[in-house]
């Protein structure tokens, strides 16, 4: 068995030994070779921080990473590790953590991050054994069909990138999940962006994917909880003319009880995971 970066094998190798190593898992990940590039080779990770486990010529596993400060913090995540089921229980998946973590510390990072399905109670057991902890519960709710045809009382002005992007940086003591954190403008591109307005400053402000995500919705303490967030959301909904809206919560109880309010239910849970190296 032997362990290859990910650099020296093609996109299309890549994309089959992930199909291979998702083949049962709990969700279906059916996806395009194009749109897995997009999502797992160049947003959630990159192939020079990704590696192919390979039994002689054949690829039986992956571990695919990224590296980002999080948190102040310089962090190596994993964003999809699967290994084909007839090489599991072999010490395959050992073999692609340790490169993983190998290469963080060569990088400089002094953590690792993940997430981890709570159905998913093998990958969760080995990923504890092997030294992650806890940190966070990741939860995403979903609206199918939220109404937008509600008066709104707030003035709501569309802004720019830089708005969202400097606001977000200036509020550094806010957690945000690693899906939905700002690390570069280039995320925000393709979105729409919306604000309340005080007399010197942004009072409420939202970033809403053209999907129906949430990105980023914020309001002022002061402000909260006289219905800013929700004038916000319908804004945006209604100008991208969507009825389904999504969004992920890391126990942010206040954010929850805002999407619980507006029929929002539960989808998806996972474990948030860290492992200082």
């Amino acid at each position: 068995m032997k362990i290859i970066s990910c650099l020296k094998v093609t996109d299309e190798a890549i994309f089959k030994v992930f199909n291979e190593g998702y083949s049962d898992y709990f969700m279906k990940l059916e996806m395009s070779l194009e749109i897995f590039k997009k999502h797992f080779l160049e947003k959630d990770a990159k192939k020079e921080y990704s590696f192919l486990a390979c039994d002689g010529e054949k690829p039986v596993g992956v571990i695919l990473g990224d590296v980002k400060i999080f948190q102040g913090i310089k962090t190596m995540r994993c964003g999809a590790f699967a290994v084909v089921p007839e090489y599991r229980n072999k010490g395959v998946g050992q073999m692609l953590y340790e490169a993983h973590k190998a290469l963080a510390l060569d990088l400089g990072c002094k953590q690792l991050f993940l997430e981890v399905l709570k159905e998913n109670t093998k990958a969760y057991k080995f990923y504890k054994k092997v030294g992650y902890s806890d940190i966070h519960d990741y939860r995403m709710y979903v609206n199918e069909c939220i109404h937008t045809d509600i008066e709104i009382s707030k003035a709501i002005v569309p802004v720019d990138l830089d708005t969202v992007y400097d606001l977000r940086k200036n509020l550094p003591e806010i957690y945000i999940n690693w899906q939905n954190e700002i690390f570069t403008k280039d995320q925000l591109e393709d979105q729409v962006f919306y604000a309340v307005m005080g007399e010197h400053e942004v009072s409420g402000l939202i970033a809403l994917k053209r999907n129906g995500g949430i990105q980023f919705i914020w309001v002022r303490n002061e402000l909260r909880n006289k219905g800013y967030g929700a004038a916000l959301l319908y804004h945006g909904l209604k100008a991208l003319n969507l009825t389904k809206c999504y969004a992920i919560s890391s126990n942010n109880m206040a954010f929850e009880g805002f999407l619980k309010r507006r029929d929002f239910k539960l989808r998806i849970e996972q474990h948030e995971m860290m492992q200082l190296i």
